[in-house]
This record gives C-alpha cells, sequence and structure tokens, in this order.
C-alpha cells in the first residue's frame, strides 16, 4: 500500500508539483501562487519562464464561470488574504477589445465589476486584475501597477 501512495504521488508530481507550497490544483488544472508583485508584463514574463506540466506556463486567463471562481478562492488560501491578481487579459491592440494575453482571442465579459471596464484610450488602463472584489469579479488597470499574480499551466505530455 505504502508503495502505491508514493508511485500515485510521484505520478501528480510529475504532472503538478504539488510539493511545492506555491503550486495547486484546482479543478485538475496547475497553477503556480506567485506571492512577489510585479507589473502585468513583467509578470507575464515571468510565468513564460516557469514550467510544470511539461510545459510553460502563462499568466492566468480565466475562461469560464467555475474556474474563475475556484481560483479565485485558491488564491485567497494560498496568499492568507484576499489581494488584488493580475490577470492575463489586456486591450493593448484595440481600445475596448479584451483579448487573452497569450493568443489574441477574445476575452469573455462575464466577469466584470459593476461599472468595468471603465478605461478610455487617454486613462492607460490596458490590463485586467482581480481580487478585494466580491466574487473574482474584473477591473481594468494601468498595466504599470504592481500585483501578485497566478500562472497556469496547459495539460500537455511530451512525446
Amino acid at each position: 500500500l505504502q508503495k502505491v501512495k508514493i508511485m500515485a504521488e510521484t505520478a501528480i508530481e510529475a504532472v503538478c508539483p504539488t510539493r511545492d507550497p506555491r503550486f495547486s490544483l484546482v479543478n485538475g488544472k496547475c497553477f503556480l501562487f506567485v506571492n512577489d508583485t510585479k507589473n502585468q508584463n513583467e509578470a507575464k514574463l515571468d510565468c513564460e519562464n516557469q514550467f510544470a506540466r511539461n510545459t510553460v506556463g502563462r499568466l492566468y486567463e480565466p475562461r469560464d464561470a467555475t474556474m474563475n471562481n475556484l481560483v479565485y478562492e485558491e488564491a485567497k488560501i494560498v496568499f492568507g488574504k484576499d489581494d488584488y491578481l493580475w490577470l492575463g487579459i489586456e486591450d493593448r491592440s484595440a481600445e475596448t477589445q479584451w483579448t487573452y494575453s497569450s493568443s489574441g482571442q477574445n476575452a469573455s465579459t462575464m466577469f466584470w465589476n459593476s461599472g468595468q471596464p471603465d478605461g478610455s484610450a487617454s486613462s492607460d488602463q490596458e490590463c485586467v486584475r482581480t481580487g478585494k472584489v466580491s466574487d473574482g469579479v474584473w477591473n481594468d488597470i494601468a498595466c504599470s501597477s504592481s500585483y501578485r499574480y497566478i500562472c497556469e499551466f496547459e495539460d500537455r505530455t511530451l512525446i
């Protein structure tokens, strides 16, 4: 039984290094919760330099309500408090055209906080944060601000 347990832990570790307290599996997906604060560009680059689950990371890009809420709740546990967090969403290419940073695909618009997004072309609010608001809703903000962040890893297997 002990051998089976060790084999199972090793298999999970190969998928997501959860022995490192900064990593968590949320709904079967691997995330790295980074306690350092960086601007959005620095956070995005740091995630792209992380490696887990046989792939490089990216700044967290919520795609559905379930993951948006689960990851938000996990961040409060990992960080020990509710705090602002960068998301991999921006409108740098075209004002009010919110896209996922990794692919340029249109981002969901269902998670905006009331009255958001409220930036304009002159306000420099081209990035998105979550946290310190109820239920993980989003706010647009200047990309130069410094916040904690989460890296996510796709489920891929090397061949």
